[in-house]
């Protein structure tokens, strides 16, 4: 197993053999930490503050900055550099990546075992995203928005790292529709991150077979949301990606703990849906190990205990130093209080499961029962324990990977998990138990191996069928919006300052309202273009639609000035409602 063997029942001893050593380090890479650390202190006096906005504005911008508004920004981005920099300074001192690596069951794994499958997964994920990408399609408020130039990044949900590389992707502080390359590095991360997944829970054994279940992880319907969007969808995949790094580590405790930390920050500064898998890959190589007797109880113990300190410490880290406080579209940062906490997690937990139960469709639902029954009988079937007590540990750790592979959404009072990309750790859970099932010898491994393959394949399929539905969305929406402005250059041709409000929606293609009966969760994967909040912007850039939106306009007493089959429109001559039908 992977534990670190190590580590002895005396208490001294342990904290001898975990204690870093002293490596040597270029120094000239130290001064550079200290040079930069000095310029972050310089930067927290509100006068220096001040003057690098006056110089920005003088030679830079050639404009007048909101002097508050970069005030602040230039000072919380001075802490969190800081509070960036000390994990890796310390990491840097004290911690050997390489000699942590070498120590791995398979120490050349990432100098040959890893290119050959990542490449072949990669190929399999650019291949099932390729309906997605032919989809050409701008997905909801965000990717219009920032197609148009119209929204820069996006600082809600403290995504910190996911902005800073979207300069470096776009190449530029305002990002441009450069598809299809990000929905390609999303297929690059998912591949790797498929890879390290079978060889953290199969103990280093990387099987085509189990590459294939891994897909269940990628391109399940919960995670095909994340690979519509244009522009977020690379970082996202990299979430989980991060997520299974730490796990490459596990022989040696010190340098698994110092990886799992700066993992688990980067992951919560990308996309916090991704806080389920860490805990629920460490249940079931704990699992593993208990079942195996591949390790002591002692070492199960203190590799858990290890995971759960350096998760907290991360959370606690993120909490501190990067996490801004907010509450939009009913989501919130707020966590149940203590006297709500269980009641509040055992509420998201049924409406977790029963949101991923609505959503699924059948097939779907029977080979997911299956994967979870063969999970039970290679558990049972390869334990070194007791078969009565291995099945109801096994069940025990299946509840519990289950329930938690939504991760931290669990504590917030907010959620309600009402988009599909919020479910997807649903998803890595399912693929981790097929990876598992399928690692069975003779007969038995071929039979718990069926399911999670079928389940697999499933997913392969819908993700086609998912992007060209997505493509007669984008042509509905074109069509609908043709009409639309067609309708409105009739009526109001001299455009002369109206103000406008659309009221409703063009509603799902009928190619896809003919799928729905299948599969439940394609009006939750499908976004619509023509709604409130962004459909002027979307009629104005891409049909020079020029009037002016307002949300405040009754149509209470204005006239009908058309009625046809696929909107009314409303008017006094300066106030306009369209009622879409």
């Amino acid at each position: 197993m992977f534990f670190n063997r190590t580590i002895t029942s005396r208490a001294g001893d342990f904290f001898n053999r975990i204690r870093p050593p002293v490596i040597r380090r270029d120094k000239r890479i130290i001064a550079l930490f200290v040079l930069f650390f000095c310029g972050c202190a310089a930067v927290t006096p509100s006068f220096m503050r001040a003057f690098i906005i006056e110089l920005a504005e003088r030679f830079v911008v050639h404009r007048k900055l909101t002097a508050p508004v970069w005030m602040e920004f230039l000072l919380q981005a001075s802490i969190k550099s800081v509070a960036l920099s000390v994990p890796a300074l310390l990491g840097y001192l004290f911690i050997d990546l390489k000699k942590g690596l070498e120590k791995q069951p398979a120490a050349d794994f990432y100098r040959r075992a890893f290119i050959k499958p990542v490449s072949g997964m990669f190929v399999l994920y650019a291949l099932g995203m390729t309906s997605i990408i032919r989809a050409d399609f701008l997905y909801g408020y965000d990717d219009i928005l920032r197609a148009l130039s119209i929204r820069g990044r996006e600082w809600d949900f403290s995504r910190h790292v996911t902005n800073s590389l979207a300069v470096i992707l776009h190449a530029d502080t305002r990002p441009a529709d450069i598809s299809p390359l990000p929905q390609l590095l999303a297929a690059l991360f998912l591949a790797a991150a498929g890879v390290l997944l079978v060889y953290a829970v199969s103990g280093g054994r990387i099987t085509k077979t189990a590459c294939f279940v891994s897909l269940s992880a990628g391109l399940s319907p919960l995670f095909l949301e994340c690979l519509a969007f244009k522009f977020d969808a690379p970082y996202m995949a990299l979430s989980i990606l991060v997520s299974v790094v730490p796990f490459l580590f596990v022989r040696d405790f010190v340098v698994f703990s110092f990886v799992s930390f700066v993992s688990l920050l980067v992951m919560t500064m990308t996309y916090q849906s991704s806080s389920g898998i860490y805990i629920i890959v460490v249940i079931v190589l704990c699992l593993k190990a208990w079942n195996e007797r591949s390790e002591t109880g002692k070492r199960i113990l203190c590799f858990a205990g290890v995971s759960a300190l350096s998760y907290s410490l991360a959370l606690v880290y993120f909490r501190v130093f990067f996490m801004e406080s907010f509450t939009r579209q009913n989501i919130t940062t707020d966590v149940f209080s203590a006297g709500r906490l269980f009641s509040g997690v055992l509420d998201n937990a049924v409406v977790y499961m029963r949101t991923v139960n609505n959503d699924y469709a059948l097939v779907w639902k029977i080979l997911t029962i299956l994967v979870c029954v063969m999970f039970l009988v290679k558990t049972a079937v390869s334990t070194k324990r007791n078969k009565a007590a291995a099945l109801a540990v096994s069940l025990a750790a299946l509840t519990a990977m289950c329930v938690l592979s939504c991760g931290v959404y669990l504590v917030l009072s907010g959620m309600n998990f009402y988009r599909p990309r919020y479910l997807y750790g649903f998803g890595v859970f399912i693929a981790i138990a097929g990876i598992h099932a399928v690692h069975g010898e003779g007969v038995i491994g071929k039979i718990t191996a069926v399911p999670a393959v079928l389940l697999s394949w499933c997913f392969v399929v819908f993700s086609f069928l998912y992007g060209n539905m997505l493509s007669d969305q984008r042509k509905y929406s074109d069509f609908r919006a043709g009409i639309l402005v067609h309708d409105l250059s009739v009526l109001f041709p001299q455009r002369t300052g109206e103000k406008i409000k659309i009221e409703g929606g063009e509603g799902l293609a009928p190619s896809i309202q003919n799928r729905v009966a299948r599969y439940p969760i394609l009006p939750k994967l499908i976004m619509t273009r023509i709604v409130p909040s962004y459909s002027v912007h979307y009629l104005k850039g891409y049909y020079n639609f020029d009037l002016q939106d307002d949300e405040q306009i009754e149509d209470a007493g204005l006239d009908t000035m058309l009625d046809s089959y696929y909107h009314t429109i409303k008017s006094d001559g300066n106030r306009i409602v369209v009622i879409l039908k």
